[in-house]
């Protein structure tokens, strides 16, 4: 499950992601985001994956960032917090794709996520069923 909240007064989209996770649902998610008119490429994005588990390969990642490159989808910075070996290698290789055009940066805690995107995150982390 994605769910996400836009704080445009942050100049952000929060995004959580909970349980199992298919190439489908997280490319029409990407889709949802470049028709959302709320939500401008410049925003810094803040994933919190802690709970996700991601049923993606390193070529799902290869289309989802041709997509958001050719959308023009991301510029902004974007925090992912992750807790597991797999999520973390994956969005490693996702990472490696997206960072000439915008940052991402991995993180494990609250804290460092924060210190990355200079505020405090959160009241900005979303709840699951929010």
């Amino acid at each position: 499950m994605i769910t996400q909240k836009i704080f445009k007064e942050k100049n952000l989209i929060s995004i959580l992601i909970v349980g199992e996770v298919s190439f489908t649902e997280l490319m029409e998610f990407h889709i949802k985001l470049a028709n959302n008119p709320d939500y401008l490429n410049t925003f810094d994005g803040l994933v919190d994956q802690r709970e996700a588990v991601m049923n993606i390969t390193p070529s799902d990642l290869d289309t989802i960032s041709q997509f958001n490159t050719d959308n023009n989808l991301i510029k902004g910075h974007w925090a992912h917090i992750i807790h597991t070996p797999n999520e973390t290698a994956l969005t490693m290789v996702y990472e490696l794709k997206a960072q000439p055009k915008h940052g991402i940066q991995i993180f494990n805690t609250k804290q460092a996520a924060s210190q990355y995107l200079g505020y405090d995150i959160r009241e900005y982390l979303l709840k699951n069923g929010s």
